[in-house]
């Protein structure tokens, strides 16, 4: 068989981004304390990025020969990677402590969502995990999908490993998921190395034990399976009822698994409820509690606050128009009007989508982007998924910010030290300001080339207007 000498010199390339990626990982993982020692975990974590960004560039132009050589030098490289982490603390969030937790409380026949892990109840499960739960006072806003798989996985072994042997599980499986949707797209399968050797993903799941894969992988399943109506409506629901965010992905499906797909869809998620039917409306105090009190790392969601502020004080003169309304302090709070405005916009550009009938990874590419930017919690991990949606559909604001989200973690070593968090505007400055700077000139750009033939050079997107790098 003849040599291409162009799927040579791509393995070669890739094989080389791995390596220098591989050294820089290796000495994140050696770091005793990523949080309090976050300079150089930083530093290390962004020039780990540099070789992944690479890679990202090399797959998207990969030889139409390759085969399953590449995609197992992609998951062998993307297992090694994770091992680095595995075995490790969690150094950079407490949030798996939980998650061993509410799976042993499940266990004890109790539900998280009634008794927070402060509560006397419990008091006979506690032991040295439970004093490294983060706010004990909260119960669980985890759904319930989620919980049954804290669940099975306290069951097998309540430890920090065991969850995350589950969730780098689900890591791995979105991968898969990935390599197989690339292959119906006539991409290059090898382009699942966007997601699967992404620095963000391995730290944030391997080392973290963060739940986004378990969505993502549902997600996706959801989307494989579209032909197969009622098999994809029950996968969105699990997927919702893993993380509620993929309620919002159900209208990108919505007309292709039609009547007996959303059937399916709800009784699922109604389903996956009733083993804690018993919580009544206290299956929400978690999650309302977790939106009323935290914001961390946000960008757009500032300036809309801003305005917020503004439009406030002008609603506040007009208390005859609905006097019960103004006696609420939480509804006119500055806050609720920023996140409801907030909202509206998300619900705009996911009508228009819906009207256009935009596929659906694209779909849930361009929200989910959009929601990030409007946040006003952007924890570094909630951009795992976006990464999973780059990796179909490719754009160098996306890995530019999965590159430089780390940057949120600067406030880390003062909490630590003091449980303060307080933030640097200019860290803020750097992270944001060169993704929206890359998205600008991106909109320019295409909306230059309207005028101009379509060039067939298939770089970082295609012409048929998936978003791609200037």
């Amino acid at each position: 068989m003849e040599r291409d000498p162009s799927l040579s010199r791509a393995r070669l390339a890739l094989v080389g981004c791995a390596v220098v990626e591989a050294v820089f990982l290796l000495t994140i993982a050696r770091m005793p304390d990523l949080g309090s020692g976050f300079p150089p975990f930083a530093r290390a974590f962004l020039f780990a990025s540099i070789p992944w960004l690479a890679a990202a560039y090399v797959t998207t132009r990969y030889p139409a020969r390759a085969g399953r050589l590449d995609v197992a030098l992609v998951f062998g490289v993307a297992i090694l990677l994770r091992l680095f982490f595995l075995f490790g603390e969690p150094t950079l969030s407490d949030d798996v402590y939980r998650y061993v937790w509410e799976g042993r409380v499940q266990s004890a026949g109790h539900n998280p969502y009634v008794l927070a892990p402060a509560a006397p109840e419990l008091a006979p499960l506690r032991d040295a995990l439970h004093a490294r739960i983060n706010h004990p006072e909260i119960p669980s806003c985890y759904p319930p999908f989620l919980q049954l798989q804290f669940r099975a996985a306290s069951t097998i072994a309540p430890s920090v490993l065991a969850m995350k042997v589950l969730f780098t599980s689900w890591d791995l499986a979105a991968a898969m998921l990935l390599v197989i949707l690339l292959r119906r797209r006539g991409r290059p399968a090898v382009q699942a190395a966007i997601y699967a050797w992404s620095p963000l993903v391995i730290v944030e799941v391997a080392g973290n034990a963060h739940v986004e894969p378990a969505w993502i992988a549902l997600f996706l399943a959801a989307v494989l399976l579209e032909g197969r109506r009622m098999a994809s409506g029950v996968a969105l629901a699990l997927s919702a009822a893993t993380k509620l965010v993929s309620i919002a992905f159900v209208p990108a499906l919505a007309r292709r698994i039609r009547g007996a797909g959303l059937a399916a869809c709800c009784v699922t998620c109604a389903l996956a409820f009733v083993p804690f039917a018993s919580a009544g409306t206290a299956l929400f105090v978690g999650m309302r509690e977790y939106a009323d009190r935290w914001r961390a790392n946000d960008s757009l969601f500032r300036f809309v606050l801003a305005v917020a502020d503004a439009f406030r004080e002008r609603l506040l003169r007009v208390q005859w128009i609905a006097p019960r309304i103004w006696e609420n302090p939480h509804l006119l709070s500055s806050l609720s009007i920023a996140k409801g405005l907030c909202a509206l916009v998300l619900a705009g550009i996911g009508f228009w989508m819906w009207r256009r009938r935009t596929e659906p990874i694209r779909f849930a590419l361009v929200l989910y982007f959009a929601a990030i930017s409007l946040s006003p919690i952007v924890h570094p991990w909630y951009v795992v998924p976006l990464v999973a949606f780059l990796a179909v559909e490719p754009n160098l604001a996306g890995l530019l910010l999965a590159t430089l989200v780390v940057l949120g973690y600067h406030p880390l070593p003062a909490w630590k030290e003091s449980q303060v968090w307080r933030e640097d505007p200019y860290y803020l400055l750097v992270e944001w300001l060169p993704v929206y700077a890359v998205l600008a000139i991106t909109a320019v750009t295409r909306w230059r080339s309207r005028t101009r033939p379509i060039s067939a050079d298939p770089s970082f997107g295609d012409a048929a207007g998936s978003p791609s790098f200037p």
